[in-house]
């Protein structure tokens, strides 16, 4: 078998599940009994390719697990996200909105520019032994906030911000062809050829109003309100051909299309205190309210075998359905986070902030199950999303090297949610990510401009694809279990450009 060949075609797959496994395996566990040796191994071959093509991969970069990946803000991303009890610019409507309430002079300012290189590394996925690797690089959307100052509001602040929370965009399509493959174990196989497409592009933006109000004392309290916008697309289409040296043929087929979009209202309560050294924040972070989405789904799969059982021909699989109009609902989950931050001088201040998430369990897409045409088990193909409850922690430190230098450096955990050993559909990266970072800021007049660097990791163990889908250990091809690591490295080029006070509004 060439290594090339399916290098490339397993390098490229990875996260979403088969929609269904029970139909392939029922036809599988059939024809496992029912033929003889050699057919059994062709079939086996074949099957197994498909359910390695369809399990064993997704686009690297996309973390779909973890809720820290993204920080917001210049200083945020340089104190790894501890801002909960300390930010002191804009990105309070994000991390904590009261301490909006806190700010001295009414400001506004792009965030800059963020950089990411990917890259991901599979150990054993799916013969022991091989190592695939796949990379990266791409442009982060900024934040970008503003505050107005309305005469009628008083001592109260309003401001408006716009993010992109979440987002990727990937297509793949790939080709293999094994000609008389030679591995122990599959014999008299003279073809299996196969076609992989993939792709997927997920956008979620957050856009909202922050109020905020001084309460006496050192004390803020803050309200934002975002309205969420999801929009996802992903088709994954599998083809595969098996050709005996007897000349029997059989061919697979599994299409999976679906989109959804989800408006929701998302509310954030926040309450600071700070004096002269310490600062105290807490933060409660809502579900949402959800206003309108809607999805449409097509899925279709066939199996179509010359193989002859000792009974006669093995009968078609075919299963098509499709529907639109679906109502789609998106939520993320119930989140309570803290923060403090103490000055041990005039020029160093340390920092922290954890956040806890509670589970989230939902159904994006119900869709009524359907029995396939040709007969069997009824297939439920709605779209589910499955998270367990995590604790994030971030620790950050800085020091005021002058009046115009300020230097950063932070640690923060990046847990993943997702369900193991096999996330749902939805989730792949099971991983836990660490990440460190380090840079500085330079102020020019009354503009920021900051460098900095952050480099991100995480490694975790999952079984093969092809584990627990009564296949067999394919006499000792397959692995059992595979590794991943992700590291990531991120470049900030930022700057905070801020609105003199009498350009404000009132």
């Amino acid at each position: 078998m060439p290594d090339s060949n399916g290098s490339r075609i397993i390098a490229r797959l990875s996260k979403f599940r088969l929609w269904k496994l029970d139909s392939f395996g029922a036809v599988w566990r059939r024809i496992n009994l029912e033929c003889t040796p050699v057919r059994r191994r062709l079939l086996s071959c074949a099957l197994s390719a498909v359910f390695a093509v369809t399990l064993a991969a997704g686009p690297v970069g996309a973390q779909d697990a973890q809720y820290w990946t993204n920080d917001y803000g210049n200083r945020a991303r340089l104190l790894g996200g501890a801002m909960v009890g300390s930010a002191s610019d804009l990105s309070a409507v994000y991390y904590n909105p009261g301490r909006l309430a806190l700010l001295e002079e009414p400001e506004a300012f792009l965030s800059g520019f963020v950089f990411n290189y990917d890259h991901l590394r599979a150990e054993n996925s799916i013969t022991p032994g091989d190592e695939l690797t796949s990379s990266r690089f791409d442009a982060v959307a900024a934040l970008i906030a503003g505050e107005l100052r309305l005469g009628f509001l008083g001592d109260s602040h309003l401001a408006y911000s716009f993010m992109n929370r979440h987002g990727f965009d990937i297509r793949l399509k790939e080709e293999v062809i094994y000609e008389n493959p030679d591995l122990p174990g599959l014999p008299d196989v003279e073809l299996l050829a196969g076609n992989l497409g993939f792709e997927t592009k997920l956008s979620e933006y957050w856009a909202g109003l922050t109020w905020a109000k001084p309460l006496g004392n050192g004390l803020g309290l803050g309200v934002s309100t975002f309205v969420s916008v999801r929009n996802q697309r992903s088709r994954r289409n599998v083809d595969l051909q098996g050709l005996s040296n007897e000349g029997e043929a059989t061919v697979v087929n599994s299409l999976r299309d679906y989109r959804y979009d989800s408006w929701r209202v998302l509310p954030k309560v926040g309450l600071s205190w700070e004096d002269e050294r310490v600062s105290l924040g807490i933060a409660v972070t809502a579900p949402g309210i959800r206003l309108f989405g809607s999805g449409d789904e097509t899925v279709s799969q066939y199996v179509v075998s010359q193989v002859e059982s000792p009974t006669g021909p093995i009968p078609p699989e075919l299963a098509v359905h499709y529907e639109e109009g679906i109502p789609a609902k998106f939520n993320s989950p119930w989140s309570v986070a803290a923060g403090a931050a103490y000055g041990f001088s005039e020029n160093t201040r340390a920092h922290a902030s954890l956040e806890w998430f509670d589970a989230n369990r939902r159904t994006i897409l119900a869709v009524e199950p359907f029995t396939p045409q040709t007969g069997g088990e009824s297939i439920d193909p709605s779209v589910y999303l499955e998270m367990k409850p995590v604790m994030n922690v971030a620790l950050g430190a800085e020091h005021q090297f002058d009046e115009n230098l300020t230097g950063y450096g932070s640690f923060r955990t990046d847990f993943s949610g997702a369900e193991s050993p096999i996330p749902t559909e939805t989730t792949f990266a099971i991983w836990d990510l660490y990440h460190i970072g380090a840079g500085v800021q330079a102020n020019v007049k009354r503009s920021d401009f900051t460098l900095g660097l952050v480099y991100s990791r995480g490694s975790a163990t999952r079984p093969s694809p092809l584990t627990g889908l009564g296949f067999g250990d394919g006499q000792g091809i397959l692995s059992s279990e595979t590794g991943y690591t992700f590291s990531r490295i991120t470049l900030l080029l930022g700057f905070q450009l801020a609105f003199a006070p009498d350009l404000s509004i009132g």
